[in-house]
């Protein structure tokens, strides 16, 4: 909360963080307007079509990383209350829940501890660098519960937030193509895959495919978060 009352200190740091606001907002309105064009196309999800051309810019006109974080402190913080939110397709749909609850918890288990370690074991050959394979843990969290727990673990938080956010774009665009190729019909299913595997970005792209996928959804994204940020450092303590 500290750094969102930062934004009003002064002038200049108003200033700053409703530009930083206004690009974000106009980069975000513009890729959905791309996104409904093209018919939903994955590829040109608003995550995709709006992050490109905003990073594309930033470099062009060198903003420091500082000032872009400083300035965009207020959507950090509604990260949090973003989160809690899910919970009301959850709640609405708590009968449907519950009936499922033994497969739910049984996968999303499953899920937490094959989803980073299959990344860890692919990149190891690879990148060895310790940081770089910590950064890796908590891929399938999102941003609000990774940077704490990356701290936790001794990992690079900025690095690990990085990961969870390509890992959420690269998972909303893929997940309907594995779907289709798999045959996988179930609005169940569907919806706890995208909660695990790609954290709020596979969630809120769950609640745009109904009420019963959002809500197995946001089940996988709390319940993988949960495990993670109480297991993870207990297991990075052991290593």
């Amino acid at each position: 909360m500290s750094g969102v009352l930062a934004m009003f200190s002064s002038v200049p740091a108003f200033l700053v963080a409703v530009a930083c606001l206004a690009a974000c907002v106009l980069a975000y309105l513009l890729g959905q307007r791309l996104w409904r064009r093209l018919h939903h196309h994955p590829l040109a999800h608003p995550l995709v079509t709006a992050t490109i051309p905003l990073v594309a810019v930033l470099f062009a006109i060198d903003v420091p990383a500082e000032q872009w974080r400083a300035g965009t402190q207020l959507l950090y913080w509604l990260l949090g209350p973003t989160i809690v939110a899910i919970a009301v397709p959850v709640y609405r749909q708590r009968r449907t829940v519950l009936h499922a609850a033994r497969p739910v918890l049984i996968a999303v288990v499953v899920g937490a501890i094959l989803s980073p370690l299959i990344a860890i074991l692919l990149v190891l050959p690879f990148a060895p660098a310790h940081e770089l394979l910590l950064a890796l843990a908590p891929k399938s969290v999102t941003s609000a519960i990774a940077f704490p727990v990356a701290q936790a673990i001794g990992a690079n938080p900025e690095l690990a937030v990085g990961i969870v956010i390509v890992t959420g774009i690269v998972g909303g665009i893929v997940a309907p193509w594995v779907f289709r190729a798999a045959r996988v019909q179930d609005a169940r299913i569907v919806g706890l895959v995208l909660g695990v595997v790609a954290h709020a970005v596979g969630t809120a792209r769950a609640i745009e495919m109904g009420h019963k996928p959002g809500a197995f959804a946001g089940v996988g994204l709390a319940l993988t978060g949960l495990l993670t940020a109480l297991l993870l450092p207990l297991v990075a303590a052991l290593l």
